[in-house]
């Protein structure tokens, strides 16, 4: 077996009879495996700021709802905001869509009360 001692960081290489580089072939085989998922894995190219930016607006706007609502609309809003901005939403329009539809239902007056109160 023989073995040299490079002088960079005293890594020692040591090529035995299997023919010598497989672990730098093994480690090549992990960067390539791993940038292969990072593409794949790639965060997708929604604006999540932007977004969360739309319905902070919107509710700094809602006057007409009670303020128990609005804090709630916006904690959810901060807890989508915080998913998409890690990547664990699959669809984030969806719910910042919700959002904007929670906020008009909210804003909707309560003209007669359902049948049977």
């Amino acid at each position: 077996m023989q073995c040299a001692t490079s002088s960079v960081r005293s890594f020692t290489t040591c090529r035995g009879r299997s023919g010598g580089g497989s672990f730098l072939r093994s480690i090549q085989a992990a960067v390539a495996l791993l940038a292969v998922a990072f593409a794949a894995f790639s965060p997708n190219t929604f604006d999540c700021n932007a977004a969360y930016k739309g319905v902070l607006l919107r509710l700094l706007d809602a006057h007409d709802v009670n303020p128990s609502r609005l804090a709630a609309l916006n904690r959810q809003a901060l807890r989508v905001h915080d998913a998409c901005i890690t990547g664990d939403l699959n669809d984030p329009s969806a719910l910042f869509a919700r959002l904007h539809a929670s906020l008009d239902a909210a804003r909707e007056p309560i003209n007669s009360l359902p049948e049977g109160l």
